[in-house]
């Protein structure tokens, strides 16, 4: 199983799948392999796990889908990237508290990242 960026603390997993260009078929993929993520590594059978997409350019309406099924949207912003999902986004499989911590998460390593946490898809 191919993984692009593990994001691991004490209780979470976050899976990110990177792509130039994301599209529709990326995400179903991706959505396949996430289940499967426990039984291939047993070591985090104990940990929620997140998902994550990324994408340089995606293709119209992905984003949108990615976040109906509860996955973070990663997209350029400026020099660097920015988790796109708005305030009221619910992970797949967690809620909102899961949502704020990787936000933290995420701008205590990139100080220089813009905010858009209330960005609407």
């Amino acid at each position: 199983m191919k993984i692009d960026i593990l994001g691991v603390n004490s209780t979470d997993v976050v899976l990110v799948e990177c792509k130039s260009r994301l599209s529709q078929g990326d995400v179903e993929e991706f959505l396949a392999k996430l289940p499967r993520f426990k039984s291939a590594f047993p070591e985090f059978a104990t940990y929620r796990i997140y998902g994550a997409v990324a994408g340089i350019e995606i293709d119209q309406g992905v984003d949108r889908r990615a976040y109906q099924k509860g996955l973070f949207v990663i997209k350029p912003s400026g020099d660097t990237v920015a988790i796109i999902n708005d305030e009221n986004f619910q992970p797949k499989t967690g809620n909102r508290a899961v949502f704020d911590r990787v936000r933290h998460s995420i701008t205590q390593s990139y100080p220089q990242a813009p905010g858009c946490w209330g960005c609407t898809l």
